[in-house]
């Protein structure tokens, strides 16, 4: 996808020297599509986390809408209520989402907008979840659980933070699309032995940050 936006804004500058566009007027008004194709691109990749996907193509198609002029006046006259709308999502997919339940969720599936949470899974067969993080930041303690093969998280953040804590021993695997944001797994890989649990995350960050880490930061 990253090769096709720069394939595609290659062409359009090619076109506005040559004359035959204004290329400065298209990218401004159609930049939006690129966050719009990023929500699409995660729901594909992953159908479990619709919820992050939703929140960044409804945003994205906010911003296109504005810059088209279909929709007046502010854009967070628009954005809040995605937030609102997000929230009410959130509350119904973790009540009514069937779980796999081992003394603890071997699978957590949560958010975090406009809010700050703390959560921990110890569970004995841990598969993975489902974060998404708007505006606000999200925390997951998995020190005392323990991984199935397989085991993936998808993280999605949008002007906000996610941590998961993960116990030294673990493999993790972190990879992502940041967009103004960032994603670090700070955790010490070099001494993992290679038939070792691996956790796989997989992370969509705008204008916010991704961590994968011990509790003691660099230990």
């Amino acid at each position: 996808m990253i090769g096709a936006a720069l394939i595609v804004a290659g062409v359009i500058a090619l076109l506005g020297t040559a004359g035959v566009v204004e290329a400065g007027e298209i990218v401004s008004k159609w930049w939006p599509l690129l966050i719009v194709a990023l929500g699409v691109a995660q729901y594909v990749a992953d159908p479990d986390a619709w919820i992050g996907a939703l929140i960044v193509t409804v945003v994205g198609l906010i911003l296109l809408g504005t810059r088209l002029g279909t929709f007046s006046g502010s854009v967070w006259n628009w954005v809040w209520p995605v937030g609102l709308i997000g929230i009410g999502l959130s509350i119904f997919v973790v009540r009514f989402r069937p779980e796999t339940r081992q003394g603890e969720k071997a699978r957590i599936t949560a958010s975090a907008i406009l809010s700050a949470r703390q959560l921990e899974s110890s569970s004995a067969a841990f598969e993975g979840g489902d974060l998404t993080a708007a505006f606000g930041s999200l925390k997951v303690n998995l020190t005392n659980a323990t991984l199935v093969p397989g085991a993936r998280i998808t993280a999605t953040v949008l002007l906000g933070g996610v941590d998961v804590i993960v116990p030294k021993g673990w493999k993790v695997k972190l990879s992502g699309t940041p967009i103004l944001g960032s994603w670090d797994n700070t955790t010490r890989q070099d001494t993992v032995p290679n038939d070792a649990p691996e956790l796989e995350v997989r992370a969509l960050v705008i204008l916010g940050g991704v961590e994968v880490r011990h509790v003691e930061r660099w230990s």
